[in-house]
């Protein structure tokens, strides 16, 4: 207590995730702010001053400690640089005292469907941010199912058409099953739409009052208004953000009159990244720029690299626009090219997270790979990018090595060298590839690099001896390794989907 301890101290002013460990005169305090300070607090205890290592929502090491261990004198105040963090793991879906001991701060409740983020359940393990991560969201706030065949006019004019009437294999346009076009945005000069998509967000807010931000952003795709109102704002902003924005700002405020201490928030996407000329963002906008076509080989800020210079200028601008800026990055292969292969973007993590840090940065959501089957070093990315996220100072190569020595033990160093050997080739093969990956070639890997992957688990296997804890580890890490094996007959072929063509990959 402040009465009797001499290491004790006030919390009153700390933020919910603010920590403070005291170690003197034989006693230890730990506190922080409510509701996850304290938690945060126990869990960086047990790191930093006693070795345990929370790997796997199944492996936590604990080390044997020396009689004469000792710990302190201390007198450390943390508070994490980024207020969201999420890796998108099943693990961390599935196991919210796991992601509590990440200090992932986005979970939902153990017991809930993957798209509801309510939290409930989570009492135990610090609750989770009321901020939430931004969404693809103007199909639920404006869903086709329910205006389209009525009022075509709330949809987009692209290439001619207004696509809420154009139907499959019509006028040029083809699309997956169901009624509408994939990416058929809202036209978003239409007072209607503009109406109706602010009384959902202000449902939104009104129905989850915790709730420090409520997405009002583009679909998935690229068909955007071409509408003699909303083509002349985009072509004058120079990106598709214009209109967008524009709709945005004003949402955001009669937000601000509503709600004056929350966010209306939009994905900076694809055909939005780009920022807008002359717009500014509101001071209740919140903007979550999407890493997806960046080049994965260098790092952001690399000045050689001509397709990474061009999109963090983009990044950069933001930066100095908003002051609510969060970051979307992507450590996943396109699905149809497998999400088990192994794709080598890590060794450049804990750069490109600082990088984004110090350009203000305040949220970061990394888009993994959910499976319950796991996938494509799917463990060791798990550690090392939620470990970045909680503290972006860190080493990555250290946080991967250090993982590789404790989860499979002996049986780590063939691992290691093969992880290491795919990221350096990629690095010399003066390449640029986006971050969602493509052929091995696209990369400057081969036929080598695949049968290195196949020697380094046949090796570990065999360090591996008769320890069963240690042969399922390896034999999981080892799904990524065969997979490459079938990189040779996994091919591309065109398919018609939506009203672009699009690769997709069939395994024969």
């Amino acid at each position: 207590s402040m009465q009797t301890s001499p290491s004790a101290f006030a919390v009153d002013d700390f933020g919910p995730e603010d920590l403070r460990i005291i170690i003197r005169h034989d006693n230890i305090a730990i506190a922080g702010g409510p509701v996850r300070g304290t938690l945060y607090g126990v869990y960086t205890f047990l790191e930093d001053y006693l070795g345990v290592r929370f790997l796997t929502a199944d492996h936590t090491h604990v080390p044997r400690l020396d009689r004469g261990h000792v710990v302190g004198p201390v007198d450390r105040f943390y508070r994490p640089p980024l207020d969201f963090r999420w890796v998108s793991y099943e693990a961390n879906y599935a196991r919210p005292d796991f992601c509590a001991q990440l200090r992932l701060n986005a979970a939902r409740g153990p017991t809930m469907p993957v798209n509801d983020l309510s939290g409930q359940g989570l009492g135990p393990f610090g609750g989770r941010t009321p901020m939430y991560r931004t969404e693809h969201s103007f199909n639920r706030q404006l869903p086709p199912r329910q205006y389209a065949d009525e009022h075509p006019d709330y949809y987009c004019l692209f290439r001619g058409h207004r696509l809420a009437t154009v139907k499959p294999g019509e006028g040029g346009f083809d699309f997956k099953q169901g009624s509408y076009p994939y990416g058929m945005q809202p036209c978003l000069s239409h007072s209607d739409v503009e109406r109706i998509i602010t009384e959902r967000a202000l449902e939104t807010l009104a129905s989850n009052p915790k709730r420090l931000n409520v997405s009002v952003s583009q679909n998935d795709g690229g068909a955007h208004c071409q509408c003699d109102r909303c083509l002349p704002i985009d072509k004058a902003e120079g990106t598709k953000a214009g209109m967008v924005l524009t709709v945005v700002n004003r949402i955001a405020d009669v937000v601000a009159r509503a709600h004056p201490d929350r966010l209306v928030s939009t994905l900076a996407y694809s055909d939005t990244a780009p920022p807008p000329n002359t717009l500014r963002p509101r001071d209740n906008v919140q903007i979550m720029w999407c890493s997806i076509s960046t080049c994965f080989i260098h790092a952001f800020d690399d000045p050689t690299c001509k397709e990474n210079v061009w999109h963090i200028s983009q990044l950069r601008r933001w930066a100095e626009i908003t002051n609510h800026l969060f970051v979307w990055n992507y450590y996943i292969s396109d699905e149809h090219k497998g999400y088990q292969r192994p794709l080598p973007n890590l060794t450049l993590a804990d750069h490109n997270i600082r990088f984004q840090v110090a350009l203000g940065a305040r949220g970061m959501f990394m888009q993994a790979t959910s499976s319950s089957h796991g996938n494509e070093w799917e463990d060791l990315r798990n550690y090392v990018l939620s470990n970045l996220l909680w503290d972006p100072s860190r080493s990555g190569d250290q946080l991967i090595k250090e993982f590789l020595r404790l989860h499979y033990g002996p049986a780590a160093a063939p691992i290691e060298r093969w992880i290491y050997r795919l990221h350096a080739r990629v690095a010399a093969s003066g390449k640029h590839c986006r971050c969602l990956g493509g052929t091995y070639a696209d990369y400057g890997l081969d036929a080598t690099d695949i049968d290195a992957g196949v020697a380094a688990v046949e090796e570990a296997m065999r360090l591996a001896g008769n320890d069963p804890t240690l042969r399922r580890r390896v034999g999981k890490m080892a799904v990524t390794a065969y997979r490459a094996t079938l990189e040779p007959i996994w091919y591309l072929k065109a398919v018609s989907y939506t009203h672009l063509t699009l690769p997709t990959s069939d395994l024969v």
